[in-house]
């Protein structure tokens, strides 16, 4: 049985009050999607540089296709006998207070031992999505146009388009990539989406040993089977054992907000380039609501949070 709990909570942080909606589903059951199996492909990070070098990607100015209109939904309903604490705006400093200590000034925080450019954004595409990721000896930095890996004095190593590096993935990246470095494995994880069409997905590729620069395994996987959603802004998690993929889900024509979705996949399978197969290695939600009251089945037991943010 599934059970479902949904709570409001209301905080003050410096500079910024904003409205938290948390929704929490405790997920206890097992209903796997069987003939589901991916199988990898294999790209190697200084080759695909290489070859971009000869057949040059055109790169073309581009605003990604989003919705930014949707009305989230509010007035959650509180779980019965719930704590509501009064807010008090008010309340604007950097200062922690215990019960039986006076408030003590935060301290500022270290200073960087070097700093240097990561990418510079060409303008091509808006927004440009940037981030990346440290491992122990180099700087994985990503953009939508760009993948940029760096020594740890900003030297660049290599770099390649998003595009050149799924390409043999089908649909192919198109935005939004998020880089990871898995310290329990010594493994670099990178994500992105494809184009938002009826075979929305999402791209993922590991790395085969802690060397950014070398071999990748490649997958992709299809959001909605039924190619009645799409996928914006995947993002990772992981432990030592799992890797989870989530994903905000839109109507095809990007009029609605549908709710989320969830992957959890194997790391061992993953790592090693073996198929990824939802009816023994991984398993998946497809549509949870907005509201939280759709939660996703699982595997084990386990929390699965989602939350809407609004500046107030």
């Amino acid at each position: 049985m599934d059970t479902l709990i949904t709570t409001c909570v209301k905080i003050t942080l410096p500079l910024f009050s904003r409205l938290f909606f948390f929704t929490i589903s405790l997920i206890t059951n097992v209903d796997l999607i069987a003939q589901e199996k991916y199988h990898s492909s294999t790209i190697n990070f200084l080759k695909a540089a290489q070859y971009e070098k000869l057949h040059p990607v055109k790169l073309e100015i581009r605003e990604k296709r989003e919705n930014n209109r949707q009305k989230l939904p509010g007035n959650l309903p509180l779980p019965p006998g719930a704590d509501v604490k009064p807010f008090n705006s008010s309340v604007r400093n950097t200062t922690t207070t215990l019960s039986d200590q006076s408030p003590v000034p935060m301290q500022p925080s270290p200073a960087p031992n070097t700093s240097f450019l990561g990418i510079r954004d060409n303008n091509t595409t808006i927004p440009p999505d940037g981030g990346g990721a440290v491992g122990p000896n180099h700087v994985f930095a990503a953009e939508n146009h760009l993948f940029v890996i760096r020594n740890k004095q900003g030297d660049s190593v290599s770099s390649v388009s998003p595009v050149t590096f799924f390409e043999g993935v089908i649909p192919g990246f198109s935005a939004d990539p998020h880089v990871k470095y898995d310290q329990y494995s010594g493994r670099w994880i990178v994500i992105g989406q494809s184009d938002i069409s009826t075979t929305s997905s999402v791209v993922i590729a590991v790395s085969q040993t802690n060397d950014p620069t070398g071999n990748y395994n490649k997958y992709v996987f299809r959001i909605d089977p039924d190619s009645a959603q799409v996928a914006d802004f995947p993002m990772i998690g992981y432990n030592k054992k799992w890797i989870v993929v989530t994903t905000n889900l839109f109507s095809l024509n990007l009029t609605a907000f549908t709710g989320t979705s969830l992957f959890v996949l194997d790391k061992a399978t993953l790592y090693s380039g073996s198929d990824i197969d939802f009816s023994t290695n991984a398993f998946r939600q497809l549509a949870g609501t907005p509201d939280g009251s759709n939660p996703c089945p699982a595997i084990f037991a386990c929390y699965f949070l989602s939350f809407h943010e609004f500046l107030i």
